[in-house]
């Protein structure tokens, strides 16, 4: 059965699956955060976007040396903040908590933070659960895609290429609003 997941114990498990859970390969470009300590509360506009820089740094270098420590200080942030949503219908993100690869616990917890820097950047669309959520993935695939051109034996999944091609061809909006209908039906949405 498909349930909704707090944000705080998925990406922690996750997360913590994905530093221990086998080989993983470093880039030798660095990952520097703009934010530096993470702030708490609820922040300025500013101080978001800087995050939303960070994040979206992450995807285009999942890879670097420090790409883990900063995926790890910013979930521990969103966990924290009252700027963010915390839970999502599992289904959503189905195909990224079915496949067996090392990276699986960073694309999960890549999920969330994309989904993060999408409510950021986009504010008055974070609203629409359905965009929230394709913002989230896109952000996610972005990120499977550089992973797989540079280790692809060590990431590569067969329904996440399914996904991805699905992105490329635009249809991702569609395949959000079928989990989501998914979880509608079934009473778990907690939006």
């Amino acid at each position: 059965m498909r349930f909704a997941v707090p944000l705080a114990a998925l990406c922690c498990c996750l997360f913590l699956t994905s530093c221990f859970g086998g080989k993983k390969i470093a880039l030798n470009s660095d990952v520097t955060l703009t934010v530096g300590d993470m702030p708490e509360g609820s922040l300025s506009p500013t101080q978001l976007l800087a995050i939303a820089t960070d994040i979206r740094a992450l995807e285009r270098n999942p890879l670097a040396i420090g790409a883990d420590s900063a995926r790890m200080r910013l979930s521990d942030w969103a966990v924290r903040s009252p700027d963010v949503n915390k839970e999502i219908c599992e289904p959503v993100i189905g195909v990224l908590m079915d496949m067996e690869s090392t990276y699986q616990g960073v694309l999960v917890t890549q999920f969330f933070l994309s989904r993060t820097a999408y409510g950021i950047e986009y504010p008055s669309r974070a609203t629409n659960i359905d965009s929230f959520n394709v913002g989230g993935l896109r952000g996610t695939l972005r990120t499977y895609d550089v992973l797989r051109k540079r280790i692809p034996e060590a990431v590569q999944d067969t329904m996440v290429d399914a996904l991805y091609t699905k992105y490329m061809r635009g249809e991702l909006a569609q395949v959000v609003r079928y989990s989501l209908e998914k979880c509608e039906e079934d009473g778990l949405a907690s939006y």
